[in-house]
């Protein structure tokens, strides 16, 4: 069995009488946000790692709860990567647009079902945001020492 015969998990998020499957995000896909919204969602990093460094809860529940609210384009864009959504398709915005018309608790379903793929035991929610944070500190670093041509 090859890498390119494995299958993702997924969990199926209903809505109404049907439903549409959705995936843990890839730290690509983490990535591929952050540099879209580098500002809203350093803010939302800041606040979820200074819960964890005082010791208090900072589940995925949380952080779900803080984008509907605070970051909707974000937490609709979360919500259509994961449900396979490809952002360099011209049917992106469509995807993004219809996550952002499902009810709250559907919003709130599919990030929860989202949150429950992305982050393991072995993968809690303060490494993930560490390891795409850090990520995107190397790229950034790989660009301005790059020759100027």
């Amino acid at each position: 069995m090859g890498l390119r015969d494995l299958v993702i998990p997924t969990e199926l998020v209903k809505v109404a009488d049907e439903g549409f499957p959705v995936r843990g995000l890839s730290p690509n896909d983490a990535l591929d946000l952050y540099y879209r919204h580098a500002g809203e969602l350093s803010a939302l990093f800041d606040q979820f790692t200074a819960r964890v460094k005082a010791g208090e809860s900072a589940d995925a529940m949380e952080v779900g709860t803080a984008m509907v609210g605070g970051a909707p384009q974000i937490m609709a864009e979360i919500i259509a990567l994961a449900s396979d959504s490809d952002p360099r398709s011209p049917d992106w915005p469509l995807d993004v647009a219809q996550a952002l018309r499902l009810p709250a608790g559907v919003q709130m379903d599919a990030l929860e079902k989202i949150g429950r793929l992305t982050f393991t035991s072995d993968m809690p929610p303060g490494k993930f945001f560490g390891l795409v944070i850090s990520m995107a500190q190397s790229a950034t670093a790989a660009l301005h020492s790059a020759p100027k041509v």
